[in-house]
């Protein structure tokens, strides 16, 4: 739901009483009837209202203060200190940051979420009617504080980091517990349980088919029955390993480092001398033959489905099922193409960012046009979807890392967009420069020009009316057919159509 469809809400306090009348005056004399015609450049500029979703579209004191769409959120805030985020569509949530990602809170049906820089955070999941038996919040300071109040005793933890406490599923843990760690650490993980007095030195498992002891890093064993053996001496440097998978396959690895290692399995053969640097590896099925000549630069594989030849920096070329990959002189050029959801994709770097290229065609489709998205880091950033919608902006250092980051491209992008094109259709088109003082759209039959509040122009051959105005209405002049009326002082003419509103 839009925030606010008023454009005396932007306007900055401190305002005199006289400039505040005037662009009054001028906003309400260039579009009574809809935040899509108002510009009071740089207090106030109303966009347009999405026809299809409602959704409102409005900027004030330059690209600071603002109401857009993005993506399912209407988003209002103050760029870049504060954005609110709201659901447009589907189930009520709302996302509130201040600097994002500093300081972050969501609300969504039963559920509440804070953080600071995701360190310190809080979350609480209140019982409702989806999910009566639930009731849990959490603490959490990483790494010094950790809270959680479960449903019962058994779900719930306490612990200050190093004094004492526990924590559960974290670390790849079950549970963790500890007092002046590192005296004493405890770490629980299915069947097994390690005890260490001091962590990580003197270490001892038990458990339903488990035990070990280690004496780090001189040496040690850990098992569990019928799933893992390991034994070492001087870690990490001599150590045998057996590893039995959920079909009863054994692979074991074992090594004298940096001197050797070997690792074998079913249909898998590998050896390493001068680890980690000369070697192969061998598998049966698909079959694959990989030799390593200075391991992890130069590189080359054969097989049934996978080609590698890895000579780098200089030359690298891998071809697997559905993908193939290319970088020359890297970091310099890097191609890369693959096929995914019935789409052939195809990607383009030089060094890294700087130029960023992909392209997407539909395999089910070949005749369908193609979707691009290009950045020429921090120059610019084109967007083409292949249904006839296309974005262009000047200025874009942040789009090429954070494609996939809303907030960012809503708080960040536009405080660099100095100049910005988008045709939504074929014909309808857009132009905005400098924040949107000066804003060009055209649409079948009809087009629109505007500079900040001092000038709006409209025409075209289907237009009901054509003119323009001065001041939003300081001087204003339409025609409507064979009919020409004139104002001033912000009074419409006599009998002047309705249909005008520049």
């Amino acid at each position: 739901m839009p925030f606010s469809r008023s454009p005396l809400a932007a306007l900055p306090a401190g305002l005199s009483p006289r400039l505040a009348l005037l662009l009054i005056l001028v906003a309400f004399g260039a579009a009574p009837t809809a935040a899509a015609g108002v510009n009071a450049w740089p207090f106030y500029v109303g966009g347009r209202d999405d026809a299809a979703t409602g959704a409102v579209r409005w900027q004030a004191v330059g690209p600071f203060v603002f109401e857009e769409p993005a993506g399912a959120f209407q988003a209002v805030g103050l760029r870049p200190l504060f954005g609110r985020f709201q659901s447009a569509t589907g189930p009520d949530a709302t996302h509130t940051h201040l600097l994002y990602p500093v300081f972050n809170h969501y609300r969504s049906e039963g559920y509440r979420e804070w953080n600071l820089f995701h360190l310190l955070r809080y979350r609480s999941l209140q019982a409702n009617d989806r999910h009566p038996d639930t009731g849990i919040s959490s603490l959490e300071l990483f790494p010094v504080l950790f809270h959680r109040r479960g449903v019962d005793a058994e779900d719930s933890y306490f612990g200050i980091f190093p004094l004492g406490g526990s924590v559960h599923r974290k670390l790849g843990y079950d549970r963790i517990h500890w007092a002046l760690f590192p005296l004493y650490a405890r770490f629980e993980r299915g069947p097994a349980t390690t005890t260490a007095t001091p962590w990580p030195f003197l270490r001892v498992t038990r458990g339903e088919g488990a035990r070990g002891f280690e004496l780090w890093p001189l040496g040690g064993f850990r098992e569990i029955e019928s799933r893992y053996r390991l034994r070492y001496a001087v870690w990490p440097l001599i150590f045998h390993r057996t590893s039995i998978g959920p079909d009863d396959e054994v692979r074991t690895d074992h090594g004298f480092l940096p001197f050797y290692s070997a690792s074998d399995a079913p249909g898998m053969t590998s050896r390493t001398w001068v680890w980690p640097f000369f070697g192969y590896t061998t598998i049966d099925e698909p079959a694959w033959h990989e030799q390593r000549f200075l391991w992890p630069l130069w590189v080359r594989g054969r097989g049934e489905e996978r080609h590698l030849d890895r000579w780098a920096p200089f030359y690298t070329h891998s071809v697997s099922p559905h993908r193939e990959k290319r970088w020359i002189a890297w970091p310099l050029y890097r191609h890369e193409r693959w096929e995914e959801r019935g789409l052939a994709i195809d990607k383009t770097q030089f060094l890294y960012f700087v130029y960023w290229n992909m392209r997407q065609e539909s395999l089910i489709d070949p005749e369908a046009p193609p979707a691009v998205k290009s950045h020429l880091w921090p120059l610019a950033s084109y967007w083409d979807n292949g249904a006839g919608r296309r974005q262009f902006q000047l200025f874009s250092p942040l789009e090429v890392f954070f494609q996939h980051n809303q907030k960012v491209r809503t708080l960040y992008s536009p405080l660099f967009s100095v100049y910005r094109f988008e045709q939504r259709d074929q014909g309808d088109v857009s132009h905005e420069l400098l924040f949107r003082l000066l804003r060009y759209h055209s649409g079948p039959g009809h087009h629109r020009l505007e500079l900040g509040p001092l000038l709006t122009l409209k025409g075209g051959t289907d237009a009901e009316v054509a003119g323009f105005s001065l001041l939003g209405g300081l001087l204003r002049h339409q025609r409507s057919g064979d009919e020409s009326r004139w104002g001033a002082f912000w009074v419409p003419p006599a009998a002047a159509s309705p249909a005008f509103s520049p």
